[in-house]
């Protein structure tokens, strides 16, 4: 149970970091095109 949770957090955070990533590298792409 302890296991599944930390896994979870751990999950999320590399996704969180991941989202983060491409949300910066699209609106510098969209900011490059204007």
């Amino acid at each position: 149970m302890l296991w599944s949770i930390i896994a979870g957090g751990l999950i999320g955070l590399v996704a969180g970091r991941i989202t983060k990533k491409v949300v910066l590298w699209e609106s510098s792409q969209m900011y490059s095109l204007v």
